[in-house]
């Protein structure tokens, strides 16, 4: 092919002047890919002192074939300038560098619990970006429903195709699957027996764990339960309970006396609620097992709740005495980094 009008005429013998769906779109970007090079194919050839005069004058005889009535190929093809194939099927963004998409990404992740609203000045400058870019990229994003704009304020806030997609990830994300990597972790470092459990009404039931490696340990198994009020896991799924729950399993259960450190006055144990909310983790001596000692953290889903916890527990010569500020950072940690992947954007 040695003109733009034969690479014109081959493109409209294939595309028929028809609408011929993916089929004949992918033929007419086979045909124009042969002999259209990328930009910066033209730009090298340009720096070398030759012009690519005829690839491009054969990149403009194709800037806009019918395919048939409004579905079009289009094609902006000025050496630094991405092309774009419109269809029914959708628009394709060929020879685009990702810099705009890492650009639309990150203004979309701008948006966190501490900054729900954002106005279009604090976006370009957190990004360091035109204000009249920001514009257009705030543009799309309400014409998509991926934002909206408080017309009060003149703020932008997420919109509702996010809260959609972050639905459909949710039903998808299993809290045992994402913590089962961060469970190892733990039981590898602290070389102690690693628990998650998840809150199941009154109870607290373990759904996974990994025993420590050491003759001497804590045994459990998948399924078993412990009520919420007594040993580290179920305490600090029960410290982020609203109150009226709190005062529900308080009447039900009596808090009666597992253990020999069981707490069983409920002033007591609201004291200790409020403990392990500020610092952020619980701990517990023989109050469901004699002997047996724990450090729980808390688990919080992207809504901000607490479903689940993790923990680590063993002998209390060995969790207390030996390496109990240690195991409290670790389980936080682990905790904290479980949060982060189920899409907690908090502490």
């Amino acid at each position: 092919m040695n003109d733009g009008r034969s690479l014109c005429r081959q493109v409209r013998q294939l595309c028929g002047h028809q609408s011929g769906g993916a089929g004949h779109l992918q033929s007419v970007l086979q045909v124009t890919h042969q002999h259209i090079p990328s930009p910066l194919a033209l730009m090298f050839n340009r720096a070398r002192g030759r012009s690519g005069g005829e690839q491009l004058r054969q990149a403009k005889a194709v800037k806009q074939l019918h395919l048939s009535g409004k579905n079009c190929v289009q094609e902006a093809f000025f050496f630094h300038k991405p092309f774009f194939h419109e269809e029914k099927i959708g628009r394709f963004i060929l020879g685009k560098s990702f810099g705009t998409l890492e650009k639309a990404i990150d203004i979309l992740c701008l948006f966190d619990s501490e900054h729900l609203e954002l106005s279009a000045q604090e976006i370009a400058k957190s990004l360091s970006i035109p204000l009249s870019t920001t514009y257009k990229y705030l543009q799309v994003f309400q014409k998509r429903q991926f934002l909206s704009s408080n017309e009060q304020t003149n703020k932008f806030y997420l919109g509702v195709a996010v809260l959609k997609m972050g639905l459909f990830a949710a039903k998808k994300t299993s809290v045992i699957e994402i913590a089962f990597p961060y469970l190892k972790l733990l039981a590898d470092r602290s070389l102690e027996t690693a628990v998650l459990t998840v809150a199941d009404g009154l109870n607290a039931i373990c759904v996974d764990i990994i025993e420590s490696p050491l003759a001497v340990k804590f045994i459990t198994a998948k399924g078993n339960t412990m009520p919420l009020y007594a040993g580290s896991p179920g305490k600090v799924l029960l410290a982020f309970k609203d109150s009226s729950f709190i005062d529900h399993l308080i009447e039900t259960t009596g808090l009666a006396k597992l253990g020999k450190n069981t707490i069983t006055d409920s002033e007591q144990l609201k004291k200790e609620l409020a403990v392990i909310r500020k610092q952020g983790f619980s701990e517990s001596d023989s109050e469901f097992e004699a002997d047996v000692c724990s450090v729980a953290a808390p688990v919080f889903d992207y809504k901000g709740q607490v479903n689940a916890s993790i923990a680590v527990a063993g002998p209390a010569e060995r969790i207390f005495r030996e390496n109990k500020q240690r195991l409290i950072e670790l389980v936080k940690e682990c905790a904290k980094g479980i949060s982060s992947e189920l899409g907690y954007g908090g502490r």
